[in-house]
């Protein structure tokens, strides 16, 4: 087989394999929302730490846990930044195989599930450190994030924007419909994880399958990206003038110095 043709779904497999792209975002966003609450690291941040009021022996337990995934993650990254590399290096010669490029996909895909069982790891051994208050208080935030309509503010930021009732009953409209929208290509991009994870797996399994599955992920993801912004937008058009300045200023006081990690100007409008 020519370099030409691998070469374009090689392109997908570096994202679902080593960096986090495509179909691992697909899955973030099926199963991910409960494991967030944990933190990039598989922990929960410190502001959420402090929530729980964890005893002095529980947080001695706990930087314990995050040294040691650190250093599992660090050695686990430093192999997968071997083979992006590796993989590069084949992308770039003419004379590579197909075959070639599968090996070091499926060698990344190995590193991803090494990566996937820490995270599970940590998570596991931190619920066992924690009370079943504590683990209550964790189930309710994962609760509160949940409820919260996707592509949209969160219900006490529309609250301050004061919308009359026809704009609270058009939100509720966008709402329902980006949900439902939502629900289907996460369906889709559930059932192509499966296959996709289902192929990794197989001794011989066809790289030419592996790349029709990451393109149809690349498709899903695409669509949830402009889906979101059609509802960013049509929430947009409801507001008044003076509606979108107070977003605005909301936006400002996010993007300061010192704002809370994670609430980049503009990430839920």
């Amino acid at each position: 087989m020519s370099m030409k043709q691998p070469k374009f779904w090689i392109v997908g497999l570096l994202g679902v394999t080593l960096l986090g792209g495509t179909l691992a975002a697909l899955h973030n966003q099926q199963a991910g929302r409960g494991r967030r609450a944990f933190g990039g690291a598989g922990l929960p941040p410190d502001r959420a730490l402090k929530r729980l009021g964890l005893t002095e022996e529980q947080k001695a337990e706990v930087k314990k846990l995050r040294e040691s995934h650190k250093a599992t993650m660090s050695s686990l990254r430093k192999k997968g930044a071997g083979i992006r590399t590796q993989l590069r290096e084949k992308l770039g010669t003419e004379e590579s195989s197909a075959a070639q490029v599968g090996e070091l996909v499926k060698e990344g895909h190995d590193v991803r599930q090494q990566i996937r069982k820490a995270r599970q790891s940590l998570r596991k051994s931190f619920s066992g450190l924690l009370t079943a208050e504590q683990r209550e208080k964790i189930q309710r935030g994962r609760e509160r994030r949940a409820r919260r309509g996707p592509g949209l503010p969160p219900d006490r930021a529309l609250e301050r924007l004061g919308l009359t009732e026809e704009q609270k009953a058009e939100v509720k409209k966008l709402r329902e419909s980006h949900r439902a929208t939502m629900a289907s290509l996460r369906e889709k991009g559930a059932g192509i994880r499966t296959q996709l994870q289902e192929q990794l797996e197989r001794e011989e399994s066809s790289p030419a399958k592996v790349g029709e599955l990451v393109i149809e992920g690349r498709d899903v993801r695409q669509k949830i990206r402009k889906a979101r912004q059609s509802v960013r937008e049509s929430f947009t058009a409801v507001l008044t003038e003076e509606q979108l300045e107070k977003i605005e200023k909301f936006r400002d006081r996010r993007g300061r110095p010192g704002a809370r990690r994670g609430n980049r100007p503009g990430r839920r409008l």
